[in-house]
């Protein structure tokens, strides 16, 4: 940005008279003595391109905050302490990373457009059994190479609900003490068999995994604590003596998927009890009978949500009425 425009970038909310609703920028330019803004409303999610006169935007529009980058667990923007945010250190994927357009009256969008990473928000503790719902929404690119309604990969979304907990042997880095449930979800994809191959890559359908129910799997061969949680980087793409290296032990493996239309909006519900999982969404479920050694947290504060493979075209990822409940507790 040059001249006597404020800087503005990517991500950056904007409200003025512009527009009907505040709107996250997806390129601002100068251009002679105005500002070409082309942005998204944070709630229409409609597309607008304006073409203002640089004197009218510094004095009519209001800059609300920008997303930035920021490290470990650190809060961005004004919804703090319990809003989301992106995951840097351990959980920050090759590529662009995922980026939240706007976090705003319980509405979270995330731009996942060729973007990899992880988004966490943590709440009070919930004791266990406890239900985790949220109206969820993802939009893709119909032409998408690897399309969403097929089976590609190992999910197109992975859900972590659990306890962030603490770590003696690392007390400084939080991810290698989370534990709890991993869902990797197909939202589009209707019906399909639990497995598929192309040539020597092998593609499952929607999954549980379950972290450090293994004793074998709680630390690396070398002793070491785990870094990460829901990345590819800390899973399954760097393999430690033939062991996942994050911990995860994958207790469920089911065919097909929710099979939702794109940019359908939806209720998401998971379930944890003493015996079972679920997850839910439209009317399909998917359960799990736990084992009683497999429960190895009480209580829940933490939920993420990992976006990893960027051939499924997927574009935008809208989060709202989070809802976390338990036998006695209601977190809202």
């Amino acid at each position: 940005m040059s001249g006597n425009a404020p800087d503005i970038t990517e991500g950056t909310i904007l409200e003025g008279p512009y527009w009907q609703e505040p709107v996250g920028v997806l390129s601002a330019k100068v251009r002679a003595n105005r500002i070409e803004v082309d942005a998204i409303g944070v709630l229409s999610r409609q597309h607008s391109a304006k073409l203002i006169a640089l004197l009218l935007f510094v004095f009519t529009i209001v800059h609300l905050y920008a997303q930035e980058s920021h490290s470990g667990d650190s809060p961005p923007g004004p919804d703090v302490p319990s809003g989301w945010r992106v995951l840097a250190g351990p959980e920050r994927e090759k590529g662009d990373p995922v980026r939240i357009i706007s976090n705003i009256n319980g509405v979270m969008t995330l731009s996942v457009h060729s973007r990899r990473g992880t988004i966490v928000r943590h709440f009070t503790p919930v004791m266990i059994p406890a239900t985790v719902s949220f109206c969820f929404q993802s939009t893709f690119n119909p032409d998408a190479h690897e399309i969403p309604t097929e089976l590609f990969g190992t999910g197109d979304f992975r859900i972590f609900v659990g306890s962030k907990g603490t770590s003696p042997e690392d007390p400084n880095n939080q991810l290698s003490a989370y534990e709890g449930f991993q869902f990797r979800i197909f939202p589009h994809l209707a019906d399909s068999p639990e497995r598929r191959k192309t040539g020597d890559e092998s593609h499952t359908a929607t999954s549980l995994w379950i972290r450090n129910i293994d004793p074998h799997r709680r630390t690396n061969s070398e002793g070491r604590p785990h870094t990460g949680l829901l990345s590819d980087a800390c899973q399954n793409r760097h393999r430690d003596n033939g062991r996942h290296n994050c911990g995860w032990s994958r207790v469920l493996l089911a065919s097909g998927g929710f099979g939702l239309k794109n940019a359908e909006s939806t209720e998401m519900t998971i379930t944890i009890t003493k015996n079972s999982l679920e997850i839910k969404a439209g009317i399909r479920s998917f359960t799990y009978k736990l084992k009683p050694s497999f429960l190895r947290v009480s209580e829940i504060d933490t939920i993420a949500i990992g976006h990893t493979n960027i051939s499924r075209g997927y574009i935008m990822l809208k989060i709202s009425e989070l809802s976390i409940n338990s036998t006695s507790e209601k977190y809202k």
